[in-house]
């Protein structure tokens, strides 16, 4: 028994071996207490959060588990600091091993904040999926990266605290070297303003067809730096934020209707009673027709080099592109047939040589 308490005793470096065993002792009691906790407590949560529908709580558990289970280490390495009674001379490690500490402990606080706002993400994602509008189901990943990098840069200020550094005097010490960076990330800053603009005035949304300056597509995705648009010729282009909040925006999405307008030629012989018969024709057709708007226009407009110009100017109460073919395709074939039973012909670009008889004698005589 005394032999135990002089190897207990025995004085290896700043603490005796009985405070290095207790100290051990004390991060593996703290690791046996984590893992009965564990796999009693957090595995019967488990098993309740399976049994409901929501994956919220499920969300939440795997949240806090990891950060949990180094919150329980980083008290049993705390409590063994405590027992080592680290020395403070000639070099004060206990004072540097205790910020170490607090700065992985602030860590682990942002790591839960950061799980966190995954869950709380998720909530706001479903409620964004309920709404029409299809660009608050892109700000919700936005606002978590947002987030994320704030939360990401608090735990930065706070482990350059807890190490004993003063943030503002360092912020002042960057000087002149700040304000290059700030100069250097000034588009950066707009294209972020840009997106915030986007997202409050909602010109489009994830969907629409748009036309900004000369390019022409469907909105795909809404960034922090840029929004990308998918080209008709399947082109991905990346416009900067800052441009489109400074643009004119076309969304081609948001007409209520789509608009037939061209012309129709007939020929020259065509009378002026059988125009007239050609003109109310189109006006019928237009009329009866279930999928055009009443406010039709259809006039004789022009004396074209080879025909006689009747003008078509419509809206169909469709905006989806294959339904406005469908209907131009109908109203056409229709036009085509009727004009047939009427006996009125359609120009096209053709060219009539007159030869006058005298002319051909004169050169006759002359050759």
């Amino acid at each position: 028994m005394e032999l135990l308490k002089e190897f207990l005793a025995y004085q290896l470096g700043f603490a005796s071996i009985g405070r290095y065993l207790a100290a051990l002792f004390s991060i593996i009691l703290s690791m046996i207490i984590h893992s009965i906790m564990f796999s009693i407590f957090m595995h019967r949560f488990k098993k309740i959060a399976e049994k409901t529908k929501s994956k919220i709580d499920d969300m939440i558990i795997k949240a806090i588990e990891n950060p949990l289970k180094f919150l329980f280490m980083l008290i049993g390495a705390f409590i063994a600091c405590i027992i080592l009674d680290l020395p403070i001379e000639p070099i004060n490690i206990k004072k540097f091993v205790y910020l170490v500490l607090k700065s992985v402990l602030a860590v682990n606080v942002c790591w839960v904040l950061l799980n966190g706002t995954d869950v709380i993400a998720e909530i706001f994602g479903g409620l964004a999926e309920k709404t029409e509008s299809k660009l608050d189901d892109q700000m919700v990943p936005l606002a978590r990266k947002l987030v994320k990098v704030f939360i990401g840069l608090i735990a930065i200020v706070l482990i350059i605290q807890n190490l004993g550094y003063s943030v503002s005097s360092l912020l002042a010490g960057l000087g002149l070297g700040g304000l290059a960076f700030a100069l250097a990330a000034k588009d950066t800053i707009a294209n972020l303003f840009g997106s915030i603009t986007i997202f409050i005035d909602r010109p489009f949304q994830i969907g629409d067809w748009i036309i900004v300056g000369d390019i022409e597509g469907t909105v795909e995705e809404v960034g922090f730096r840029s929004t990308k648009v998918r080209t008709f010729a399947k082109t991905q282009v990346s416009i900067p934020n800052s441009q489109i909040a400074n643009m004119t925006i076309n969304n081609i999405s948001k007409r209520s209707q789509r608009r037939l307008d061209f012309d129709i030629g007939v020929t020259y012989e065509t009378s002026a009673e059988k125009l007239d018969e050609a003109v109310n024709t189109i006006r019928d057709i237009l009329d009866k027709h279930p999928k055009i708007d009443t406010s039709s226009l259809v006039y004789f407009n022009k004396f074209l080099d080879f025909s006689l110009n009747i003008m078509i100017y419509c809206f169909t109460d469709t905006t989806d592109w294959r339904e406005y073919l469908r209907i131009r395709q109908e109203i056409n074939l229709e036009i085509i047939s009727r004009f047939e039973d009427i006996g009125v012909e359609m120009a096209y670009p053709t060219q009539v040589v007159h030869i006058y008889k005298e002319n051909v004698d004169n050169q006759l005589e002359s050759g």
